[in-house]
């Protein structure tokens, strides 16, 4: 039974949901806690026994992930959070912008146990004001502590002026924009997985914009880097987190990132259920 928790309002845009429980999520959650309290106790071995098999049951699905997902020469989107992820050293921070980039944190990143002070904003529409957001969080953290900004080409787009914000501070700031000509956000809807509908949404629901970012890094004095291989991103985020100005990193990713995303995830899925099925 797949039941979510979307808030005061519906939210179940695959269409899978067998119940949804709508209320203060909080709330909802603590209704729950309680009513699990004053159920009868399991007894400690069951309740570690029954946490091992989701962590195998996880461990296998990660594995199945990286067997599905082979070796390629060019960058593809859902390797720019691992990538990103594993270049910030201790004490550095993550912002991370809304629609795919928040989405890519969940769905890409395994957990590794590491400190990471993660910055996220919520505007009107989602994207407004993320580069001027990650100028001012710059200009308020330690001048030695690395900051990360991860968005999309549309977000950028939408608050090119925040990066006159941006080049007046100082101190490490790579401004990490994943490049795949529109956003692409609802492609992870099921009208993503109907190939007879490509053209209409392409047409109705890609903001494509077919631009470059160098000149506007140019404009406002920026470093700038383009990116379109995982080795090339992995070497613009080193030389960017050690810079003493902020850098523009456009990551150019591969066509059809959210299909191939999304057999990812169906890998992992299937791998972590027989697992569960199936414990050691």
């Amino acid at each position: 039974a797949r039941i979510v928790l979307p808030g005061e309002r519906p939210a179940d845009p695959a269409g899978g949901a067998e119940a949804m429980l709508l209320g203060p999520v909080a709330a909802l959650l603590d209704a729950a806690a309680a009513q699990l309290e004053a159920g009868p106790r399991a007894d400690a071995e069951a309740a570690t026994r029954y946490a091992q098999n989701w962590q195998f049951a996880e461990a296998a699905a990660w594995a199945a992930r990286e067997d599905a997902d082979g070796a390629a020469e060019t960058l593809h989107e859902h390797e720019v959070a691992p990538i990103l992820r594993a270049a910030l050293p201790a004490g550095a921070a993550l912002m991370v912008g809304n629609s795919n980039p928040v989405r890519d944190l969940d769905h890409d990143l395994p957990p590794d146990g590491r400190v990471l002070a993660l910055l996220h904003q919520r505007g009107a529409a989602g994207i407004d004001g993320l580069v001027a957001g990650a100028a001012g969080a710059r200009s308020v953290l330690d001048a030695a502590a690395p900051l990360a900004l991860l968005l999309g080409d549309v977000s950028l787009l939408h608050d090119a002026g925040g990066l006159a914000a941006a080049a007046a501070v100082t101190g490490p700031l790579a401004i990490v924009a994943v490049h795949n000509d529109g956003g692409r956000i609802f492609e992870r809807l099921p009208l993503g997985r109907r190939p007879d509908l490509a053209t209409e949404r392409e047409q109705l629901f890609v903001a494509g914009h077919g631009h470059a970012f160098d000149g506007l890094a140019a404009t406002y004095g920026l470093g700038y880097e383009r990116v379109q291989k995982p080795a090339e991103l992995r070497a613009a985020l080193a030389r960017a987190l050690a810079a003493t100005r902020p850098v523009l990193i456009e990551a150019r990713v591969a066509a059809g990132g959210s299909g191939i995303r999304a057999a990812l995830l169906a890998a992992m899925a299937e791998a972590g259920a027989a697992a569960f099925a199936s414990p050691p």
